[in-house]
């Protein structure tokens, strides 16, 4: 008897967790990050590649893509004063943006002027479009237009 109720229990188990499906949102889906720099067309792709960090201590949050999958060439977008759906600009140094390619800073192309417009966000996503001009220190642009992103937010 102490079988067959194993069994029972183990099957109904083997049932319920078997039947389980993923939720996604229905407003949420890809994880992806597309912009052009200097007019070439970019992307980041997959949950490797693309993340949100909402930092709720500091008000802030960060998002992340490593372009192509490399860890070298990234975009990045760190809003401060977070108060959700809006747009941030990076005059006001509510927003900041970056572009990297290679990793060292005369590589890092930092934001002069831009905004960030956050179109949708949940304690799970954040979607929104980006635009801005980065300099880097040895005097070098780099014009980042048409950005997109849409990606899962980890509250830390």
């Amino acid at each position: 008897m102490k079988h067959f109720t194993f069994s029972l229990i183990l099957l109904v188990s083997i049932l319920i967790t078997g039947s389980c499906k993923k939720v996604v949102p229905s407003n949420f889906s890809s994880l992806k990050i597309t912009l052009k720099v200097d007019g070439v067309k970019k992307e980041a792709s997959g949950e490797k590649n693309v993340f949100g960090t909402l930092y709720k201590d500091l008000n802030s949050i960060q998002i992340i893509g490593n372009i192509g999958g490399s860890n070298s060439e990234s975009i990045n977008l760190s809003i401060s004063e977070f108060h959700g759906v809006g747009e941030y600009d990076a005059e006001t140094s509510a927003f900041i943006g970056s572009y990297t390619t290679q990793l060292d800073f005369n590589h890092s192309f930092l934001s002069s002027e831009g905004t960030v417009t956050v179109t949708s966000y949940t304690n799970e996503t954040i979607k929104g479009e980006f635009q801005f001009k980065g300099e880097n220190p040895a005097g070098g642009t780099k014009i980042i237009t048409e950005g997109k992103f849409e990606c899962k937010v980890f509250s830390m």
